[in-house]
């Protein structure tokens, strides 16, 4: 019988439950999400009460295709990253583990922490499309300031998603500069 430990979780959910508690992304990209969507809600309110400026909500279903784009980007990113690291080295992501760090402290910690940025993205990208898609099949007219604050948190999501897929970017940009790194290390010791 195997060990419970080292079975490969395969749930994205239970993966992003996994690792969600420690920190997946930098603190520099929620920083810049609240502040890009607190000033476009500032601009927003402010659009109200001066004749300057006009801020102007896209609808929901104009999101379809970008939400779709997005969602393939996230998918072709996660490709070209497994194509980057062979099974040996998924594998040694996975058994590697140091008890004294928390945010590697078990065995998986490592590989789910690199899949939880694309997993997130995915799920950003398909929320995305289903509002988008199914608020051009249904139209509700909803009171004014709910209506502000449902185009507010939308608005938010999707500069989320965009600014996450930036992340996926530098991310494998820092895969590739690892794994070029290493293989000279190698070829250094075989000289």
């Amino acid at each position: 019988m195997s060990d419970p430990k080292s079975i490969v979780e395969i749930s994205q959910y239970k993966i992003l439950q996994k690792v969600w508690r420690k920190q997946i992304f930098p603190t520099w990209l929620y920083v810049i999400w609240g502040l890009i969507s607190f000033v476009i809600l500032l601009l927003r309110i402010s659009s109200y009460y001066t004749e300057y400026i006009h801020v102007q909500w896209l609808g929901f279903s104009n999101f379809i295709f970008p939400g779709v784009t997005g969602l393939s980007f996230s998918v072709t990113m996660l490709n070209a990253t497994r194509n980057l690291f062979d099974i040996k080295d998924l594998v040694a992501m996975f058994n590697f583990f140091d008890p004294n760090d928390s945010d590697i402290n078990e065995k998986g910690d490592v590989l789910y922490r690199t899949l939880a940025p694309y997993i997130t993205a995915s799920f950003l990208w398909l929320v995305i499309s289903i509002i988008s898609f199914v608020s051009s099949l249904i139209s509700i007219d909803f009171p004014v300031i709910l209506n502000e604050i449902l185009y507010a948190l939308f608005n938010s999501l999707v500069i989320a998603g965009l600014l996450n897929l930036w992340y996926l970017v530098s991310v494998h940009l820092a895969d590739i500069s690892v794994k070029v790194e290493t293989e000279l290390e190698k070829g250094e010791k075989q000289q």
